[in-house]
Parts: C-alpha cells; sequence; structure tokens
C-alpha cells in the first residue's frame, strides 16, 4: 500500500491494510480490494510467472 486504507477479501479472509502493507495471493484465488478511507487509496498490483 502507497496511500490510504484498504480492506482486502482473499477467499474466505477479509484483511485491512494501510501504508507499507503487502497483500500477496496467487491470481486463481478470488479477491477483492475496497477503500474504507476520506482519502484515495493507492497500490501497486505485479503478477509474474
Amino acid at each position: 500500500m502507497m496511500g490510504g486504507t484498504t480492506e482486502m477479501e482473499i477467499g474466505d479472509g477479509i484483511y485491512q491494510g494501510e501504508v507499507g502493507d503487502i497483500y500477496f495471493l496467487g491470481s486463481d484465488i478470488p479477491h477483492a480490494i475496497r477503500n474504507t478511507g476520506d482519502e484515495p487509496c493507492m497500490y501497486m498490483a505485479f503478477q509474474w510467472e
């Protein structure tokens, strides 16, 4: 996370994120991210094989 705060649903779990946090998951796992703060959230997403 580069800015803001988020809630990330990964599979059956829900995780809170803030600046400096990292979410790591396989691309085949159902997931969704939601901004939970008043400011824009900024993050980078990478996919590699």
